[in-house]
Formats: structure tokens, sequence, C-alpha cells
């Protein structure tokens, strides 16, 4: 994809996955920096050198939902980085999700959608490492995906964090509900705007 391209990022998540390693007080797993990362908050050469995203996706560009999970840090992250952060309430009002997905896809020509599994009330997914309190029902998540997918915008889709081995705590129910959420976006996604 050429570097003029204006990308977007929408980020579904419980947990704010920004955390700045260069001035964490604390060890940085790498699953928590996924976002500032590709902000351009921290890890400048992983960005560019590992993941191949020489320049960093602009703030105003991502749209960050909903992140219950945060601390003070990765709360002034977000800030700092301009980073539109949509609350629990946004993300089960479906038509004020779709204006601020709207609303992003006319400002650029390519999306990335992310969504983790936790995102889900703990009820969905029984088998995952440590349940998170106040979660969206399935077919909440599922609506919000289709309506991203709708733009016709989309270049890339992940679904993670349904991957944990724990069969005697519904490991096949989480993994059933974890293709669901792949399968609300595959069945809308009708074209790559390349």
């Amino acid at each position: 994809m050429g570097e003029d391209k204006k990308i977007g990022l929408i980020w579904v998540d419980a947990h704010a996955d920004n955390r700045i390693v260069e001035t964490s007080s604390t060890p940085v797993r790498m699953v928590g920096v996924r976002l500032s990362m590709m902000a351009g908050q921290t890890l400048p050469n992983f960005r560019k050198e590992i993941c191949g995203l020489h320049l960093p996706i602009k703030g105003e560009h991502i749209i960050a939902s909903d992140f219950r999970i945060m601390d003070e840090p990765t709360a002034e992250a977000l800030c700092n980085a301009n980073i539109l952060r949509l609350e629990a309430s946004v993300f089960e009002d479906a038509a004020a999700w779709e204006r601020a997905v709207k609303k992003l896809a006319s400002e650029v020509d390519v999306i990335y959608l992310s969504v983790d599994a936790d995102i889900l009330k703990a009820k969905y997914i029984p088998a995952y490492e440590k349940a998170v309190p106040y979660g969206h029902d399935l077919d909440v998540v599922m609506r919000n995906i289709r309506i991203v997918m709708e733009t016709g915008k989309i270049v890339a889709y992940s679904v993670f964090c349904i991957d944990f081995d724990h069969y005697d705590r519904g490991g096949n129910y989480t993994y059933l509900n974890g293709m669901q959420l792949v399968t609300a976006g595959l069945s809308n996604w009708e074209k790559i705007p390349l």
C-alpha cells in the first residue's frame, strides 16, 4: 500500500493497549503496546522494521472502544495521541457508533479493524484467561463489526484472544463465539479498497 494512503484504525478492546515502553515504571508486555506503537508513541524501530508501518497512524484517525480497563498513564497516552475513545455507552448505541465510524471512514482511505474478544461479556468467553467485567452482548459486537465493514474501506481485520487452552472452562463455547465474530466481519467484507 502506498504511503500516501490515509490509514484509519478502529481498535475494539476492553483494555487500553497503549502503554509507553520508554516511560513505564513497570515491565510492559508486547500485547499492551500495539495501539501506542501504531500511533507512533513507542517502539518506533519495531513499528518500522518488524511491522512495516513506516509512518505512524495519526491519532485523529483512530477510534478506540471501549477501553473500560485503563489506568492513568494509558489514559494520558490516549489523550496525548489525540485518539478518539468511545465509551461503552457509545458502543452500545448503534446510531452513535455508526456516526463515529462513518466520520472516520470519510477522512481516511483504508481502515484496519481489530477486535479483542474480551470486549464481550464474560459469559461468552468462559475460557478467556481472566474474566473482564462489564462486557457487551455478542449481537452488539457483531452488529458493530458489520457497521465498520459496510464502510467498504477495510483492508485488514483481526479478531484475537479466543485462543486460550482452557477447554475445561468452556473452550469450545469461547471458540464458537470467536468464530461468530470472525464471520460477522468476513460475511460483510465485500471488497478490499486497494
